[in-house]
């Protein structure tokens, strides 16, 4: 009889899947690195270094800054622009997404089993609220934003529908994926950083030669994050052995490193504090004090860690524009509740700007912006409390499943640097973790006492508690 797990899918679906699914995170941001490493469009990526010198200007007061900045610009937005039939690269990620959904649906529907996350009223409401700010964007803006919408809450289609594929097994396979793409990135590290075009500022270590790392992630920023959530992932899931720990734990630093992220960088040092004071067995207040130590000394040290002296206006630059929406708030009811789905989006703004350089009609207003952190995001679409209900979500799985815990707690704090809902795949791990979650927390008996067990046993073995 062929292997199955839960609803009845057979595992040899879930190596498929999450193939497919680090596959995506490859073509991604796969034509953005071979533009940036010359290997594609070889031509454009020499007329930039001979022309680069000749734009070298440290001062704003130099004749010739507005004309580098048009030169930067304009090499930045070519390494970004997707045409032709590099679009596949890109949408193959929205394919992958609802393969994951169709086939969790279709298992769950022949198992006669309907997810349970259906029948959770904080999933409910939630939802809820994203319908409404859909159907204020339709009001608004007809169906223009309403795609860039759905993109970002694309982890909630994922957490009410996956847990055909959210099994504790099925997540500690995955976890082993997300490692190999861990190691791809190193791979594709030392091309970028020798001789990939210098479009960033700071260096890793303030000593590494070239520009920041991005890898296939696009940012230097996202690459950082996703090392150190796959490196919390693993541990939590995949049960590594001490060895294998520690050198998925230096993989993941030398990337994030080479990313010369300042957020990316702490929260690596907190997630090794953690690691280390939970292998050594330590209470609670051990390990809050070990962590406390690591996040500390890596804050003091981010200007070197990262080679950016301005590395703390760039981190309080993140928060800032939470004063500047309350102080300039267009109304209570829009605070509350948002200006409709798909506003402030990254996906809408390129979506956007690309409409309008083809002729269509776009507020200007919708062509600026785009969401730094997931709480700008999330207040800008669904407002304060949709804000509330994501981060309720959040706790909701962080209490009922211990497994998952820390996993939420990094997914967390990263989501007050960038817009996780956005960012691929960590926005597919986050629903998965909410479906495992309630999994745990609401199905059948033999099921909790199995993840139980196989947590204490992951813990045992790994000196973890």
């Amino acid at each position: 009889m062929p292997a199955t797990t839960t609803f009845g899918m057979h595992r040899g679906w879930h190596h498929v899947i999450w193939v497919l699914l680090c596959v995506a995170a490859v073509t991604n941001g796969a034509t953005f690195w071979l533009k940036r490493s010359g290997w594609l469009e070889p031509g454009a990526y020499h007329d930039y270094l001979a022309e680069k010198a000749r734009f070298r200007v440290t001062s704003r007061l130099d004749p010739a800054y507005e004309e580098a900045q048009t030169f930067q610009l304009g090499t930045i937005n070519r390494l970004y622009a997707v045409t032709g039939t590099q679009t596949i690269t890109k949408i193959f990620k929205y394919g992958v997404v609802l393969l994951i959904i169709g086939v969790s649906l279709w298992t769950g529907w022949r198992a006669g089993r309907t997810p349970r996350a259906w029948t959770q009223p904080l999933f409910l409401g939630f939802t809820a609220v994203v319908l409404f700010a859909a159907l204020v964007s339709w009001l608004r803006f007809g169906g223009l934003l309403l795609l860039p919408g759905v993109r970002a809450f694309a982890f909630l289609a994922v957490a009410l529908s996956a847990a055909s594929l959210a099994s504790t097994k099925s997540l500690a396979l995955l976890s082993k994926y997300l490692i190999g793409l861990v190691f791809l990135q190193l791979i594709l590290m030392p091309p970028e950083i020798a001789w990939g075009l210098d479009i960033f500022t700071g260096k890793g270590l303030s000593l590494l030669p070239g520009d920041r790392a991005t890898g296939t992630f696009l940012q230097p920023t996202t690459l950082g994050l996703f090392c150190v959530i796959a490196l919390m992932f693993y541990v939590c899931f995949g049960a590594p052995s001490p060895r294998m720990r520690a050198v998925t734990a230096v993989a993941s630093g030398i990337v994030v490193i080479a990313s010369a992220s300042a957020s990316a960088l702490l929260l690596y040092l907190l997630v090794v504090g953690y690691i280390f004071a939970a292998a050594r067995g330590s209470q609670h207040w051990s390990r809050v004090a070990v962590i406390s130590v690591f996040g500390v000394i890596a804050l003091l040290a981010l200007p070197w860690l990262t080679g950016r002296p301005e590395v703390f206006a760039s981190l309080f630059g993140r928060v800032l524009w939470i004063q500047l929406l309350f102080s300039e708030a267009p109304g209570p009811v829009t605070v509350l509740f948002g200006q409709g789905l798909g506003v402030g989006t990254n996906a809408a703004v390129h979506w956007l700007r690309y409409a309008a350089d083809h002729g269509a009609e776009v507020p200007l207003w919708l062509l600026h912006g785009g969401s730094h952190s997931t709480v700008q995001g999330l207040i800008s679409q669904v407002g304060v409390v949709g804000g509330v209900g994501f981060y309720g979500l959040l706790a909701y799985g962080a209490w009922g499943d211990a497994r998952a815990r820390p996993v939420y707690a990094v997914i967390g704090i990263a989501s007050l640097v960038t817009n996780v809902i956005e960012f691929y795949p960590v926005d597919v791990l986050y629903g998965l973790l909410l479906a495992h979650s309630v999994a745990v927390m609401h199905g059948s008996l033999s099921q909790s006492r199995e993840n139980n067990s196989s947590i204490k046993l992951s813990c045992q073995g790994n000196g973890l508690n």
